[in-house]
């Protein structure tokens, strides 16, 4: 369960109310990856949106929800978006690869909030940018095209590759290892025949992957680029095996 998260500005927009026969309090359950309980988008929509969040999680197991609600109940919407990311569990397990968009649309508010496992990828000003994406169109009553090019905007940066390798080798990290979790390395070194570690410096780092890995050699020299994710012992989930 992701529970580690990075709260996001939030932006106002022109109130124009929730459509009658909206429910209001908290969604009961996730029923999909998209919970429209505002009613503010067709069902055609939603399902495509269902449709394109699988896929994400199946290919890079980033897990994005999508949630309108006709009321924050009185909650903060900061609030309200921990209480649904900690009881449906968006992000794999010790990964915190989670997003949420939740959209208010009777309190003309829009919330963003991103796991720490997702911070190197989209980032405040990035977040920031996606959200005032989706203002520009609901401040019309445009819901659908709002959250669309606020999915799509997330989902792309989500699967972006870093290119920013902070750290070559182990020998660049800091003596208190804890200051370089959630920091990209590059290691070479030998692969285990299981690909679960690799042998690098003399030392042994365990190895992540998302579900969906298939490829990369085993047991011949490589280049791992990964995000740690754990100092001691060291972990890093797996984001690219350069051969």
């Amino acid at each position: 369960m992701s529970v580690c998260l990075k709260y996001l500005v939030l932006f106002a927009f022109v109130a124009l109310g929730a459509p009658a026969g909206a429910q209001h309090g908290p969604p009961p359950s996730a029923s999909g990856f998209v919970v429209d309980a505002a009613d503010v988008l067709p069902l055609s929509t939603e399902q495509e949106l269902n449709r394109q969040l699988q896929s994400l999680d199946d290919y890079t197991s980033v897990q994005m929800s999508v949630v309108t609600v006709a009321s924050l109940g009185g909650l903060p919407a900061r609030a309200y978006a921990t209480r649904l990311m900690r009881e449906w569990g968006i992000g794999q397990a010790g990964l915190n690869n989670g997003l949420l968009v939740l959209l208010a649309p009777a309190e003309s508010e829009v919330y963003v909030s991103v796991g720490t496992g997702l911070e190197w990828q989209i980032p405040d000003a990035v977040a920031g940018r996606a959200v005032e994406s989706m203002v520009s169109h609901f401040a019309t009553g445009d819901f659908e095209s709002g959250l669309r090019a606020g999915v799509d905007m997330l989902a792309e940066r989500a699967t972006s590759v870093p290119w920013d390798v902070r750290y070559t080798g182990l020998d660049a990290l800091p003596e208190r290892r804890t200051r370089a979790v959630g920091a990209v390395v590059e290691m070479r070194g030998q692969l285990s025949t299981d690909r679960n570690w690799l042998m690098t410096g003399g030392e042994r780092v365990a190895l992540r992957y998302p579900p969906y890995w298939e490829d990369g050699r085993r047991g011949e020299p490589s280049s791992v680029v990964g995000r740690i994710v754990i100092a001691e012992p060291l972990t890093v989930q797996v984001l690219g095996v350069i051969e």
